[in-house]
């Protein structure tokens, strides 16, 4: 009788991966081992026949049964060693690979693979096993114990084959150690060790959202010198050459990722007995290693740490891996098993103790569990240390992993020649690379206009040039470049007759005035400061007082404005006056300040930049080198004074000669009206925010003006990919993104994305340099996160009356090689980037901008972008507010073109985004508040009344029939009797048994539908019904709908489907004749007839129509073209070429989803149907809306059933689809076969 045995912890977790990634090699353990002679076959035959007759850990096989996985020992039966002779060893190599990726068989079955091969004169042997019957520890056993038993062999000697342990008193241990002090005591460090999970430890985010395990490998050997270097420096240290390499590690992530908590995997052989080193099986486990790092530790500190960390690790390692993650899960329920680390490192010290052993080479299976896994051996005792980089195919591509390496070793070279210095002061690039970035982040070098030194010179050339150009236009008013001019004298000589320096304020309302003013105020030798007239008098009166201005310049109508100290100029009083407006004489020098603006701080109070004259003036420059800015073109002045990408609509066009057209104050927030003054206008250029852009292609009918625009420069906030391709279809201009701080003069970087597929920051402008650094000022490699820091011409002073705030921003910049000059300084923006290969720079965000809720990282921008995906919603914003228990929430505020309900937003978003990335509260806005510079003014969204709102994960909501089937499945799996419907598997009890057997028992009430990875995925009823319906909707998603004409779409209906009949018997004579007559089967005549009707409901001439027959596994689709068709003879000719390349849709007709009619009232989206025979099951009903089934029930009776679905269309459109076809039909028994359409208009165009 068979004893059947239950799996090890360690073959369990094993086991669990296998079900996760079924069909894969992820599980192989393939080595060849090279001979230094040639080995007899026979010998080697008979010694592994051996092996696995004395080893009963060999021999065990996997059995399912009662809806668990079990094991057993198969009696020993001897078995041949198979022998292949290679022409080449490309060829063995080869051979090898290509079966070290394929799968074993796992039910009832051997484990192992041998074979004798040989090549160029030597021999080699290949073994395979599945790692639930081994680990690398007892496969240098097995090839240690095969050798002594060929060695005997080879001797004449009978092998003394004394029977081996056996693996499974693993079992017993396993049981008595679970019930013992020892373990109570492991697992209570572990829940220490964890109560808090760390962050996830990623390098490289993934190409896509689909986590598979398709994986490369790249081997480094690592060279003779390095290795004595490494050997010397731990024998000198007294340290174990694995724990450096281990610190190096920690040290390349700390510097990668930023993270300050790093976890590194780390297998452990977890052998613990001397009769366990002696037994043949898999006992390894997996270890999580987490470490506190900071920026000034240095490489003697972190191995001190690593240490007590494996010390304490070591001692605790007893405990199974499996089990934590299963602890975890009750309070991080969606944790999975990479979520611990994504890193993992390993030292393969199992050695291979022969004579006869030349080389051994472990081959890669293709397949690797996490993001990378670094593999590190020298089992042959070489003196050469090689590393196997497994790398995941969906992380890191071959480029990558070569900086990776060069980075490692270059930190593994610095650190232990100076292994007291700081771990964020050690390079990670060499001196060429370095040299190679200095040279990518510098801007063009470019000398500023010669005698140039203000501003306003700039402009005075075009009043030359252009006097009667139009320079400014307001709604009321428009002054020609001398006008403007001539005012901007006045002005000027009016505050210097009252001996005005410094800087004025000016507060102004949106006019020609407002050019003049700051004209006038740069002309007398001024700088000006902007108020717009909006903002508080608390921060106006602190703006005044903080710059020094003793002179405030207002229209009159601010004459009541109160709280400031100095002098009030009235600009109605200056203009009348002073009457001369000649040209007052220069007084600025280039490094006068031109402008000061204040921009929030982090205190509460705002901080003032000081812009200098130079500093514009290489701004223009650098804007007119990138855009085309010229004196036939007019652009938009749209922005408030006090936002400095002011500058570039209001003063950068006065010194081309461009007309500028000013946008009054309703102009600003109407998208209406500003979208009819760009059109009324004829404006060329256009700035603009992503918040005010959004609120323009909001509206249907603003979105036209996009069309008249030649540039479009979008900045002031991240410019979101699908905004940039909404813009896209409705203007053909140039579009730019823009980048910079106010800091820097406006903007520093500018990219053009008109056609790009990732949004990058671009280029530096001329005379900047940009450097991504990290915590310690070194530059970050391409590739690796950092702050963005920038240097030259564009700098700004400082801030006003804040030298500790500007020394701690504008520092010194550790890359100029000169003692003074415009790159001297360098302005650490708070930005994080990274360079890309291109030489192009990625955003990434503000530092810290990332929210961590329950232990999560989470990116709100990722949930804004999936619901911005629901159609209907036309802006969203997630913000995190405090809940009234003190918690933080995540909150979704969103715009619709219509009320769209918060249910059906939840259920979209779970499709998606994890459950910890659900907001806890949605709250639908007319309109999103937006500050006065166009930006969305996130403080004043409102709160919610959390009192009123429902629980998040309500028990008691009504269940669909998928989420009850789920709910009693785990009611009787887990003996409980209350489940909610988001309550989490595991949470609840459940575990990787309890897993497998919750998805047999699905299995049958879903036939292939979900896999054992999709329950794990899916940890909640909802989740799981969910997944269960989005299965089943592939069939539609891979049909595209049809749309009704507007006037036949369904407002109110009832939810069952409906089916009435149509007797079309009448008509088979003429259908008869029609098909002898032109050769068609009468099937396609009717499918013809039917496709026509559809065109004259729908908007499409061009028609995916799904056809089914009864008896049929899968649906097939036609693709009808009815554009270029005048009559029904082409009709008829195209519909049955159609069918004879129509393309089966390979889903089986139990993945048919229950549609949502909902969505399709009010999209009029509908999904038909076109089927034969005997009756219609129905799950097509669930997944159609409408069904037009042909019964042909005798020679003489032709029936049609219609069933069709009330949420979607109307019985009012149905009959008259059917009285449609039987006009058709009574035309082609008039005509016998053709009517012309052409001339009765019948078939419709577009």
């Amino acid at each position: 009788m068979t004893n059947y045995y239950p799996l090890t912890h360690p073959q369990m977790r094993i086991w669990n991966i296998e079900l996760l990634y079924p069909k894969t090699a992820i599980n192989n353990i393939t080595a060849k081992y090279k001979f230094k002679t040639l080995l007899s076959p026979e010998l080697l035959e008979q010694a592994l026949n051996a092996v696995v007759e004395a080893h009963e850990g060999m021999r065990l096989r996997m059995v399912r049964s009662q809806l668990q996985v079990e094991q057993y020992v198969s009696e020993y039966r001897p078995f041949p060693l198979p022998r292949y002779t290679f022409d080449s060893l490309d060829q063995l190599e080869k051979w090898v690979s290509e079966k070290a990726t394929i799968p074993f068989e796992l039910n009832d079955s051997n484990l192992f693979e041998f074979a004798y091969l040989f090549a160029e004169g030597t021999s080699y042997l290949y073994v395979k096993q599945h790692h639930l019957t081994t680990d690398a520890w007892s496969l240098s056993l097995l090839f240690n114990t095969a050798m002594k038993y060929y060695e005997d062999f080879n001797n004449g000697l009978s092998a003394v084959q004394e029977k081996g342990h056996s693996y499974l008193s693993y079992l017993e241990s396993e049981h008595n150690y679970k019930s013992s002090a020892r373990f109570e005591k492991n697992r209570k460090f572990w829940m220490e060790h964890y109560a808090e999970i760390p962050e996830v430890c990623s390098v490289k985010e993934p190409l896509n959202e689909e986590r598979g395990v398709a994986a490369k490998n790249r081997e480094y050997i690592l060279s003779k010198n390095v290795t004595e270097e490494i050997n010397v420096f731990c024998e000198e240290n007294q340290i174990n050459v694995f724990r450096l390499l281990t610190g190096i590690l920690y040290i390349y992530l700390y510097r990668v990722t930023s993270n300050s908590r790093i976890t590194i995997g780390m297998p452990l052989h977890n052998r613990t007995t001397p009769i366990e080193k002696q037994t043949m099986g898999t006992y390894i486990s997996t270890a999580p290693f987490v470490l506190d790092m900071h920026e000034q530790m240095d490489l003697m500190e972190l191995l001190q740490k690593i240490t007590r960390e494996q010390s304490e690790v070591i001692r605790n390692q007893r405990y199974p891996f499996e089990l934590l993650i299963q602890d975890l899960r009750k309070t991080n329920p969606d944790l999975m098993d990479y979520d611990l680390f994504r890193v993992m490192l390993s030292y393969q010290n199992a050695k291979y103790d022969s004579e006869w052993l030349d080389d051994t080479q472990w081959v890669f299976n293709g397949t690797e569990l996490y993001d990378l896994s670094i593999h590190i051996s020298d089992r042959e005792n070489s003196g050469l240390m090689k590393f196997e980089f497994h790398y995941s195919s969906n992380i890191f591509n071959a480029e990558d992993i070569e900086a990776l390496i060069a980075q490692y070793f270059l930190l593994l070279q610095g650190a232990i020649q100076n292994p007291r210095s700081s771990i964020s002061s050690l390079s990670m690039l060499s001196g060429e690379e370095e040299q190679r970035l200095l040279n990518l982040n510098t801007g063009t070098s470019f000398a500023l206009p010669e005698g140039i030194t203000a501003v306003q010179e700039l402009f005075e050339k075009q009043v030359l040039q252009h006097p009667s150009h139009v320079a400014v236009r307001t709604a009321t008013q428009t002054l020609t470049y001398s006008e403007l001019n001539t005012q901007g004298n006045r002005i000027a000589r009016s505050l210097r007759n009252l001996g005005v320096k410094g800087i004025v304020g000016l507060m102004i309302s949106r006019s020609a005035n407002m050019p003049a003013a700051i004209i006038g105020i740069l002309k007398a030798g001024a700088a000006y400061l902007p108020i717009d007239p909006e903002f508080p008098a608390d921060r106006i009166s602190y703006m005044l007082e903080d710059s020094g201005a003793a002179v405030l310049l207002a229209e009159r109508k601010f004459a009541d404005f109160i709280g400031f100290s100095g002098e009030f100029i009235f600009l109605e009083d200056l203009l009348e006056d002073c009457p001369d407006g000649g040209n007052v004489p220069l007084s600025n020098t280039i490094n006068d300040l031109a402008y000061v603006i204040y921009t929030s701080g982090s205190t509460g109070k705002p901080k003032g930049v000081m812009i200098e004259h130079q500093a514009v003036l290489n701004f223009f420059n650098g804007m007119i080198s990138r855009i085309s800015f010229n004196d036939s073109k007019k652009i938009l002045g749209l922005t408030t004074i006090s936002f400095d990408i002011f500058v570039l609509e209001m003063l950068l066009p006065l010194t081309v000669g461009m007309e500028i057209v000013i946008a009054g104050e309703k102009e600003q927030v109407d998208p209406h009206l500003l979208s009819e003054l760009i059109s009324r206008h004829s404006v060329d250029m256009l700035q603009i925010t992503p918040s005010r852009l959004q609120l323009i292609l909001s509206q249907s009918d603003t979105k036209l003006c996009l069309q008249h625009l030649s540039e479009i420069m979008i900045g002031g906030e991240a410019l979101p990919m699908h905004l940039l391709e909404a813009l896209g279809k409705y203007t053909s201009a140039k579009i730019y993104n823009m980048y910079g701080p106010t800091e820097t003069t406006v903007w520093s970087t500018v990219e053009e994305v008109t056609k790009a597929r990732q949004i990058t920051l671009g280029k530096p402008i001329i005379n900047t340099q940009i450097y991504i650094v990290n915590q310690q000022g070194l530059l970050q490699p391409p590739g690796v996160a950092g702050e963005l820091c920038i240097s030259g011409l564009g700098l700004a002073r400082g801030y006003m009356n804040n030298p500790d705030l500007t020394s701690s921003l504008f520092v010194p910049n550790p890359f100029y090689k000169g003692d003074k000059g415009s790159s001297a300084r360098m302005y650490r923006t708070g930005d994080m980037a990274r360079w890309k290969k291109d030489g192009s720079i990625e955003y990434i965000g503000r530092k810290n901008n990332q929210v961590k809720l329950r232990g999560y990282r989470i990116e709100l921008e990722e949930i804004e972008a999936v619901m911005l995906g629901i159609p209907g919603i036309t802006g969203c914003t997630v913000l995190i507010r405090q809940l009234p228990n003190g918690e933080q929430a995540m909150i979704a505020y969103y715009k619709a073109d219509q009320k769209i309900a918060v249910q059906l937003i939840r259920e979209r978003l779970i499709r998606t985004l994890p459950s910890y990335m659900m907001p806890t509260a949605f709250m639908q806005l007319d309109e999103f508040p937006m500050t006065p510079n166009g930006k969305m003014d996130r403080k004043s969204f409102p709160t919610p009344d959390f009192s009123k709102l429902s629980a998040h994960f309500p028990e008691n909501e009504s269940l669909s029939e998928h989420e009850r089937n789920i709910i009693a499945i785990w009611k009787n799996l887990l003996c409980l009797e209350h489940i909610g419907l988001y309550s989490s598997f595991f949470e609840l009890g459940g575990n990787s048994v309890l897993l497998v057997q919750m998805h047999e028992m699905l299995d049958r009430l879903y036939p292939g539908v979900t896999s054992v990875a999709d329950v794990f995925a899916n940890p909640s009823p909802f989740k799981l019904a969910q997944f269960i319906i989005m299965q089943n909707e592939k069939i539609t998603s891979r049909i595209e709908p049809l749309t009704l004409q507007a006037d036949y779409r369904v407002q109110e209906a009832d939810k069952e489907a409906v089916n009435f009949q149509c007797d079309l018997s009448g008509y088979i004579k003429a259908l008869q004749i029609t098909s002898l007559s032109e050769n068609h089967q009468i099937i396609n005549i009717l499918l013809s007839v039917f496709v026509y009707s559809l065109s004259l409901l729908s908007e499409h001439n061009q028609m995916c129509i799904p056809i089914f027959s009864e008896g049929e596994d899968t649906l097939s689709v036609l693709n009808a073209d009815l554009c270029q068709i005048s009559n029904f003879t082409e009709l008829l000719y195209s519909i049955d070429s159609a069918y004879q390349q129509r393309k089966p849709v390979p889903i089986k007709k139990d993945e048919v989803m229950t549609r949502n009619g909902s969505k399709c009232s009010i999209s009029g989206e509908f999904y038909p149907l076109f089927m034969t025979g005997a009756r219609v099951d129905s799950f097509l009903i669930r997944g159609f809306d409408l069904i037009f089934h042909i019964k042909v029930c005798t020679v003489s009776e032709l029936r049609v059933d219609v069933i069709y679905n009330p949420q979607s269309m109307s019985r009012e459109t149905v009959e008259l689809l059917i009285e449609h076809y039987i006009s058709a039909l009574e035309e082609i028994e008039a005509h016998n076969v053709v009517r012309d359409i052409a001339s009765t208009n019948d078939l419709q165009t577009n």
